[in-house]
Formats: structure tokens, sequence, C-alpha cells
């Protein structure tokens, strides 16, 4: 068993048995385990899409919190790969959506890649409202500021 830094985030967010088994027994030198929070998939005709439609990632921050350093190199290298190999543009991007908290019922600022949507206008992203665009995340630019 080796001894490895905790896992970041609020105290008892990751309080489960299975990150505690990976940090005891894997060494944290020279490798990263993430979880991506939401994939979001739309399909169908009501969205102009066939049965496969079109993905975004999501990773979901509290406060201030940005990427880590982890986060923003292997997400960065999974936004690569997918661009690349997408020649049907199905893969729209990455967000990264920021709240004072998580009751999203009861939050009124929730923030996308940098852009401040009111709870209506982050429903409408959500529902792919044309009317609501944000760029997806572009990792190659100062990732841990998002």
């Amino acid at each position: 068993m080796t001894t490895n830094p905790t896992w970041r985030g609020d105290a008892g967010e990751h309080e489960d048995p299975r990150r505690t088994f990976i940090r005891n027994y894997v060494p944290a030198q020279g490798q990263v385990f993430l979880d991506l929070d939401l994939v979001q998939r739309t399909y169908g005709t009501s969205y102009g899409l066939d049965h496969k439609g079109r993905f975004r990632l999501f990773e979901l921050k509290k406060g201030d919190a940005g990427l880590t350093g982890g986060q923003s190199h292997t997400f960065g290298l999974i936004d690569e790969m997918l661009r690349r190999g997408d020649d049907e543009s199905r893969y729209d991007g990455i967000y990264v959506v920021k709240t004072a908290s998580i009751d999203w019922e009861n939050e009124t600022t929730f923030t996308v890649n940098r852009v401040k949507l009111n709870r209506d206008e982050f429903i409408g992203f959500l529902k792919q409202d044309s009317s609501i665009w944000i760029e997806p995340l572009e990792l190659g630019r100062n990732p841990r500021t998002f």
C-alpha cells in the first residue's frame, strides 16, 4: 500500500471506498484518475438529428474552483482525439459549469465556460436552444481559469 494525497474537493465529497482503494494502492506518480461529470447526447428528429445525435461533455465545479492540472491536460487530450476522429461533427466539446452550490433547483446564476447565465438561460442551453450559444472550452488557452 502506498501513501498518496487525498482527493481534492469539498470535505466528504469524494469519500468513496473505491477512490480510497485507488489512492491507497496505485502510486500517484505518473498516473491521473479523473471522473467526467456528465455526457449529454441530443438525438432525434425534433432536434434535426438522426438516432446517433450529437454530444457534449460537462465538468461541474462549485464556487470558484477551476480545472486541476490533471483535468486540464487529460480533458484536453480527450477533446483533441474526439475532434480529430469526428468526421460527422457529432462532438460539440467540453463545458465547465460553475455554480455557488450543488442545489441547482435554487441556483440563480450558472457560469458555463466563463459565460454567466441566469436559470432560464442555463436551461435553454441544456435544451439546445439555438439562441444560447456558448463556445466549447479550448483547453489550449489557459484552461485553469475555467
